[in-house]
């Protein structure tokens, strides 16, 4: 929901994993698109699930640095935070900024509902 607010702002579209590896979250050039994506997203955001582990997050990372994508942000609903990887840096940082992009991503945002309940959105 968060990148969707933005999407005109950005000149981007939200896509959401359903059957193929892709990030929990990612934006990419709006227009046309074949089911697979074969360009890589520019941003990508992974949420992590209770039973992910470090290791998990590690390989999800990898593949998509190694598809492209230049910044990857790892959420963690229960501590609150994000950690992000730009290239091969690993940032604690409450904001990520995509470089060569207008494109951000405020982890307090993140938490916060449309109906400023707190929830993750």
């Amino acid at each position: 929901m968060w990148f969707g607010r933005h999407e005109a702002q950005w000149s981007a579209m939200v896509v959401t994993a359903r059957r193929v590896r892709i990030p929990d979250e990612a934006l990419i050039a709006p227009g046309a698109h074949p089911d697979v994506l074969t360009d890589p997203p520019i941003p990508a955001v992974e949420i992590l699930s209770p039973d992910d582990s470090y290791s998990d997050m590690e390989e999800r990372t990898a593949d998509f640095l190694a598809m492209g994508i230049p910044a990857v942000r790892i959420i963690d609903p229960k501590t609150r935070t994000g950690p992000m990887c730009i290239g091969e840096a690993w940032i604690a940082a409450r904001r990520l900024d995509v470089p060569g992009t207008a494109i951000y991503v405020e982890l307090p945002d993140v938490f916060r509902s449309p109906d400023g309940a707190g929830r993750l959105s």
